[in-house]
């Protein structure tokens, strides 16, 4: 009996050896994937801490140029004001001149305030399409882990049967 009980305990000690060496190379496994993910983790976290501040910094600026605009509006229609007690005083041909001066001016000034919004606004749709790639991989990865731990399941209990039927 007592070699049936060292024969029973050896392979005990074999299937318990074995599983162990299962969970180390699982663990291992494991590990890497958590290395992987954690850097890809604080890589989305530092684009997205550098894409709100981009954001932030194109609201401000988007908001400057907005009182800019307002101010040119107000400036100008001041202007115009201003140009039509000249009438009284100067010919009119040149107070025409004076006026297409400004209307031309203001209006370089307003397309090119347009045209700086209209890149911001673009600036900001290529920060949200990176955004949404980071997130993306992300799930990507996710799917990738659960697999990995899906296949450990399959090993673990593929090994358990196998031990189970060798024992009986």
């Amino acid at each position: 009996m007592a070699t049936g009980t060292s024969e029973e305990v050896r392979r005990q000690f074999q299937e318990y050896k074995s599983l162990l060496q299962v969970a180390e190379v699982e663990r291992d496994r494991v590990m890497e994937l958590i290395k992987v993910l954690q850097q890809r983790c604080d890589e989305s976290n530092q684009k997205v801490t550098d894409t709100q501040k981009q954001v932030t910094e194109l609201k401000q600026r988007n908001a400057q140029f907005e009182k800019q605009l307002d101010r040119l509006k107000v400036e100008t229609s001041k202007g115009s004001a201003k140009k039509t007690s000249k009438i009284q005083v100067s010919a009119m041909s040149s107070v025409q001149d004076l006026l297409r001066e400004d209307v031309s001016v203001s209006q370089e000034t307003t397309d090119e305030l347009q045209s700086r919004l209209a890149i911001q606004v673009d600036e900001n749709n290529a920060l949200k399409a990176a955004l949404q790639s980071t997130l993306q991989s992300k799930d990507e990865d996710l799917k990738l882990y659960q697999q990995m731990m899906e296949q450990t399941k399959q090993v673990f209990l593929t090994g358990l049967r196998q031990y189970r039927q060798t024992s009986s």
